[in-house]
């Protein structure tokens, strides 16, 4: 399997409420190569959503309500986990059962979105 060549993250200067964010939520940030140099190592999950909404949603299907809605695209992701990836031995959901439990939970309370040392708290 070919490795991608990771970015010099050494001349990179996070923002430090980004690094906060990070930090707290347990993110591992892995740089890429900016502009173009970098612009084929991104938008394999975008691909996919491009792919999805061309091929599922174009035209739009024809449905009596938003429950039959969900129950076609449900059927059309069990399909899709059934998919195997170029020349991979394991289908799509294999794959997925490996990743599944690897999400650590979210913290007891969430981040605050602002920088508290800009703007005051609301009064109550």
């Amino acid at each position: 399997m070919r490795r991608r060549p990771e970015a010099r993250t050494s001349a990179l200067a996070e923002n430090e409420r980004w690094t906060a964010f990070r930090s707290r939520y347990g993110i591992d940030a892995a740089y890429r190569l900016p502009g173009i140099e970098g612009a084929h190592e991104r938008g394999g999950v975008e691909g996919r959503i491009g792919w999805f909404r061309r091929n599922r949603m174009v035209p739009v299907p024809e449905v009596a309500s938003l429950t039959e809605l969900n129950t076609v695209i449900e059927n059309w992701d069990e399909e899709d986990e059934r998919r195997r990836i170029g020349s991979r031995p394991r289908p799509v959901s294999e794959y997925y059962a490996v990743e599944r439990p690897l999400p650590q939970p979210l913290p007891d309370e969430p981040f605050p979105m602002h920088d508290p040392r800009r703007i005051p708290p609301l009064l109550a």
